[in-house]
């Protein structure tokens, strides 16, 4: 059989007497924005977005004898007090997982065995997508970048799909490979007509870099969204990029002072799924 865990704990371990019985698979609720117009009828939308998800799953607790059945129940509840797990519920290749906490356990036992309960489960998911366990990258090698015109030049441009069903929030690494200072970064994602440029605490020596984080769930602790080095907060304005399922276009622009820049550039990025 397989298994559907939340964090270690398997909701669907046959042999220890837990039975997943339902589970929701509803794709990711999106809620318009909605405008009247005038006195017409109808309504305009002005936009939209998708907010946290609930998931409810059935799960069937079976013990040996009464007393065996309430401590199977106080296990799961002890898994359950956990924040912020992986609730897993796919069998797919890709083995996707939502971050989640569980918000409600409720619990009847079996008219028909005193050794049975049902337990319906809510989980709430902050994130409303599925996350691929696999992570991506692309990269572009160390070398010269591309004139522009006077002391802006370019990495190559770059067009890859972040795959998965929803958008994608990659983490993206820069790092100057000479002793050129770079005294501004404009990444540019033109599919969507993004723009993130950052203006301060640049790489001004060889191996300096760069950490833009698209996700802002993915900072690390203590840290900034953009930052020189690991530790230095950078300034920025803009629109941070995301990472379309399909092909996404890319161009990340360099300027200096003098000199000819060089660098490497990495996205790394988890594919999400709507359901």
């Amino acid at each position: 059989m397989p298994s559907f865990k939340f964090g270690s704990f398997d909701m669907n371990a046959n042999s220890s007497g837990y039975f997943l019985r339902a589970k929701d698979i509803d794709f990711a609720e999106v809620k318009p924005t909605l405008q009247k117009l005038a006195h017409l009828d109808g309504l305009k939308q002005t936009g939209s977005v998708i907010n946290e998800r609930q998931i409810q799953v059935v799960v069937e607790v079976i013990g040996s004898s009464r007393t065996d059945l309430e401590n199977k129940l106080d296990t799961l509840d002890a898994a359950l007090l956990l924040k912020q797990q992986q609730l897993t519920l796919h069998t797919t290749s890709d083995n996707r997982y939502f971050i989640a906490d569980c918000i409600s356990a409720k619990t009847k036992l079996s008219g028909e065995s005193a050794v049975s309960a049902l337990v319906n489960l809510v989980f709430l998911c902050q994130t409303p997508y599925a996350i691929a366990s696999a992570t991506s990258t692309q990269s572009i090698a160390a070398g010269a970048l591309t004139n522009v015109s006077g002391t802006t030049y370019k990495f190559a441009d770059q067009s890859f799909a972040g795959g998965g069903t929803a958008i994608a929030l990659p983490s993206i690494h820069l790092v100057n490979t000479t002793t050129v200072a770079w005294t501004q970064v404009t990444i540019s994602e033109t599919t969507d007509n993004r723009v993130l440029t950052i203006t301060s605490n640049l790489p001004a020596t060889t191996n300096d870099y760069l950490d833009v984080y698209c996700d802002f769930n993915n900072i690390p602790s203590g840290g900034y969204s953009v930052q020189k080095n690991g530790a230095t907060a950078c300034a920025f304005n803009g629109t941070f990029p995301v990472l379309q399922p399909t092909t996404t276009n890319w161009t990340i622009q360099v300027t200096v002072s003098s000199g000819t820049p060089q660098g490497s550039a990495q996205w790394t990025w988890n594919a999400r799924y709507l359901r």
